[in-house]
């Protein structure tokens, strides 16, 4: 009799045996059952990966056999042996596996007690949170386990005979707000009198079946149930699983707190709402297309620029056709394709470049005659989209009409233009007032040898020694005639392109020019530094400046009676730049005018016949057609111009 009861017991061992190992095999992290003995009596799938051996390997063996036996007796025995003694361990442990490498541990040691009240063995499981702090944004196990495997995980588990809930971990009793099973089971039958009835959501009755059987049927799609508690909705992701170690139908469900992504996806798609209307209402005309070149977005300005309605583009890869009346790829097509450079060169050389805030945005002007009615100016930028592994998922072009721009800019050319004209007409002026300052000495030298010439006639004293001498001072004086015209016409000469030359060239033009005037007032002109240093520029628009400038610095000394005035220009050659400083002693400008001088129009020389036009003409020649700069400052003796010009 003895021997049938013994069966039974060991029957009933191996069903309970039977019973840990299909629920452990269900746990996705590793769990086994260590005996007093510290050898492993049941592991789970889990646990076998992380020691790279199979179950029936591990199973029978000591612990410190696959750990390591000094790791075992200093940090796992002293816990094993407080569990075997009643205590409910929680600790973490840093492990070296065999193949995944060192892992750091957070272990749970559950006394398992037997029908006596002694302990021969203990559950333990563990979890993995080497890499805790990479997975902030995804479902954490809870780190605080208590007495039985269902407790062990931070979800809700509920575990069922087929006909009701007979069991239900810690969390779920602390989430709804009881004790035991036993209380919540006198006010419920089910967890599922808390399911929120919402569309889209696991409710107690699924076509006919109840929900743990519609679940387990449809093990393969994705389940989602809505509790509310304290007015706060919780959305759970709900998987469950059979465990088929009887006869009866027993399955476990788990519940998945998701509801931080479930808020998650809910900011997504306001923000999603939010971007879509700052693209619609932006100032700006704005189209996006996604990564397969269809239009995602089509904003208002958009539709006013284009005169194509958002209905009509949304979805489509007609926006080509809209701008080029042809099939072709835009700007943003190009962002989507490989070769960006390449395409980019092919359809817009010429027109394009990359922006200074990203090396990825490219920007461009061009004009579009089959927009409105005599087509349009656009200025147009597209950026590729990115995610975050740097994949280009979708490209964004914003365009402006700047046709008006374009007109007024135009108008602004021709009044340059006009300005130039003007200035050079009064610079002519002023060389005309020169060549009559410097050919009069040279025409009264010609004068009076002819009229000694006639006098000696006259007077019948004709000598031709004197007469071939007398003649050859006139041919000296018509010469110098002629050098001061060759002079004053290199001054007007028109210079198309630019000119490899060295500064110091257009320097000793510029002295040819104004050289004997400043001689004639006693000014001193000094020339240092770098003259020889060689420059890409058009040499007549610098004469210009320069002439500008030092003839302002001269009649400036002349009107303030400076006493051994001077003119210096200094040159110094500075990385890709040719600086050029040009100062004077003749007292500086005025502080309340210094910031106006480069305005058209304004002068100082009212008294003088000045046109204002000088020192603007010359601001405009360095910054926009030489592609330099001018600055003007005061030091203790005058005035300072410092001109900075690219070399090439």
């Amino acid at each position: 009799m003895a021997r049938i009861d013994d069966c039974k017991e060991l029957v009933n061992i191996q069903k309970q045996l039977k019973k840990y190992e299909l629920i452990t095999s269900s746990v996705p992290f590793p769990m086994s059952i260590v005996n007093k003995d510290y050898t492993y009596e049941v592991v789970n799938k889990a646990y076998s990966k992380y020691l790279n051996h199979s179950i029936e390997d591990i199973i029978g063996n000591k612990i410190g056999y696959f750990l390591g036996e000094e790791v075992f007796e200093k940090e796992i025995k002293p816990n094993i042996d407080r569990a075997l003694s009643g205590e409910v361990i929680e600790y973490t442990i840093e492990v070296d596996f065999e193949t995944i490498g060192r892992r750091c541990m957070k272990m749970s040691y559950i006394p398992h007690k037997e029908k006596d009240g002694t302990i021969n063995s203990i559950i333990s499981y563990g979890q993995d949170i080497t890499n805790e702090n990479k997975y902030k944004e995804t479902i954490l196990f809870s780190t605080n386990y208590s007495n039985s495997i269902f407790d062990a995980i931070p979800n809700i588990i509920i575990a069922s005979d087929g006909e009701e809930m007979d069991k239900a971990n810690q969390v779920m009793l602390d989430f709804l707000g009881f004790e035991s099973i036993e209380s919540f089971k006198k006010e419920h039958d089910c967890i599922c009198d808390y399911f929120e009835n919402k569309d889209g959501y696991i409710k107690p009755n699924m076509n006919g079946m109840k929900w743990l059987d519609y679940v387990l049927k449809n093990k393969d799609e994705i389940h989602k149930v809505c509790i509310i508690k304290n007015n706060v909705e919780h959305i759970f992701l709900l998987t469950a699983r059979l465990l088929e170690f009887d006869e009866k139908k027993r399955s476990i469900a788990v519940f998945t707190d998701i509801s931080y992504l479930t808020q998650v996806e809910t900011n997504l798609k306001q923000s999603e709402i939010n971007l879509s209307r700052i693209i619609d209402n932006s100032p700006l005309a704005i189209f996006v297309i996604d990564k397969l070149h269809n239009v995602i977005h089509w904003n208002k300005e958009c539709e006013s620029l284009t005169n194509v309605k958002k209905e009509d583009i949304l979805g489509t890869k007609n926006h080509g056709e809209i701008f080029y009346k042809k099939q072709r790829p835009t700007m943003t097509d190009i962002m989507i394709d490989g070769n960006k450079q390449e395409q980019i060169e092919k359809y817009y050389k010429g027109k394009y470049k990359i922006s200074s805030k990203s090396n990825s945005i490219f920007e461009a002007e061009d004009f579009f005659p089959h927009l409105g009615e005599d087509g349009k100016w656009l200025s147009f930028s597209a950026t590729p989209i990115t995610d975050n592994s740097a994949e280009v998922i979708a490209s964004v072009e914003i365009l402006k009409d700047i046709t008006e721009d374009k007109k007024i800019l135009e108008k602004l050319h021709e009044q340059e233009k006009l300005m130039l004209t003007q200035s050079r007409q009064a610079a002519m002026g002023e060389m005309i007032s020169m060549i009559a300052h410097q050919w009069r000495q040279p025409l009264s030298i010609i004068s009076m040898d002819a009229n000694n010439i006639i006098a000696d006639i006259e007077l019948e004293s004709l000598n031709e020694d004197v007469l071939k001498s007398t003649s050859f001072d006139i041919i000296r004086q018509t010469k110098e005639l002629s050098k001061t015209i060759d002079d004053f016409k290199n001054f007007f000469k028109p210079n198309q392109e630019k000119e490899f030359l060295k500064i110091d060239d257009v320097i000793k033009d510029t002295i040819a020019v104004i050289g004997k005037s400043l001689k004639n007032n006693n000014i001193k002109l000094i020339i240092t530094g770098d003259i020889n240093s060689q420059i890409n520029t058009f040499s007549r628009e610098l004469m210009q400046v320069l002439m500008n400038i030092i003839n302002n610095a001269k009649e400036a000394i002349v009107y303030n009676s400076i006493k051994d005035g001077y003119i210096k220009v200094e040159v110094k050659k500075y990385k890709n730049n040719l600086n050029i400083r040009i100062s004077d002693n003749a007292k500086g400008i005025q502080k309340d005018i210094i910031n106006k001088i480069f305005e058209p129009y304004f002068s100082t020389k009212e008294l003088m016949n000045g046109t204002g036009l000088g020192l603007y003409i010359s601001k405009t020649i360095i910054e926009n057609h030489l592609q330099g700069k001018i600055e003007v400052e005061n030091n203790q003796d005058g005035a300072v111009f410092n001109i900075s010009l690219p070399l090439d």
